[in-house]
């Protein structure tokens, strides 16, 4: 039976494992010194501000999918929301949460956008895994709390396809334009309908993943100018070929 000292000490080796150094990121250990201290995965989880972050991100995808899914809601003798609409809903819906709490988490709200901030080294593994599972306990929540408030005649409009933002606009009724597992998780956990569900997360993590990593190599113009400089200073003849 496991203790809260032997539990306490797995997650502890298990972080080690995850902190050990590696060939790939021992060279890159000098410069994240030179570039600021960044805290090993077993400091990282005793500091207040992961916490504070994790439960920002938590609250901000909980607004989030409770105002978008809500926008989507239709109500007896009134017309269907229209495009428009729920397209300026879930706008201002993101834009009041960023502003809340873009200082305290970085407002992710999407497991697609923590998992490309990972993959390109902006997040710690640590932080990207605690996130998601933040946002997808957030987005469980605002789904379940807007089925509860609704009238029982208006509950199953809750799992209809959500925010059809720019795909919509072209009339891409394949899928609905989630774009945020978060968001798709929520409503299908509380309806328990999970049928295509996983295209839900794989096409905005895949997508997410893509986008990320071809900013970060090609359209970042701060790295090529980090690179240049870091030649030069090793090799001042390479540094001013390369400009």
């Amino acid at each position: 039976m496991l203790t809260a000292a032997s539990l306490e000490s797995l997650l502890l080796q298990m972080l080690d494992r995850l902190d050990s150094p590696s060939p790939a990121s021992g060279r890159h250990r000098g410069r994240q010194r030179g570039g600021g201290s960044r805290f090993s995965l077993r400091a990282e989880i005793r500091t207040l501000d992961l916490w504070r972050a994790v439960v920002g991100e938590c609250l901000a995808t909980f607004f989030y999918v409770f105002l978008v899914c809500g926008a989507h809601v239709s109500w007896p003798g009134y017309a269907e929301p229209s495009v428009l609409a729920i397209s300026l809903a879930t706008g201002a819906a993101a834009a009041a949460v960023v502003q809340c709490y873009a200082r305290v988490s970085g407002a992710h709200m999407n497991p697609a956008v923590t998992l490309a901030a990972f993959a390109t080294r902006k997040v710690s593994s640590l932080r990207a895994l605690l996130y998601v599972t933040a946002q997808c306990g957030g987005g469980i929540a605002g789904a379940a709390l807007l089925y509860g408030v609704l009238v029982t005649l208006r509950q199953p409009v809750l799992n209809r396809p959500a925010l059809r933002l720019l795909c919509i606009s072209i009339k891409l009724p394949a899928s609905g334009a989630s774009l945020n597992p978060a968001r798709s998780l929520g409503p299908a956990f509380v309806m328990n309908k999970w049928k295509n569900h996983w295209v839900y997360w794989f096409g905005p993590v895949a997508g997410g993943l893509l986008a990320g990593l071809i900013y970060e190599y090609i359209f970042d113009t701060r790295r090529s100018s980090r690179e240049v400089g870091r030649r030069s200073v090793e090799d001042p003849d390479k540094g001013e070929d390369a400009r």
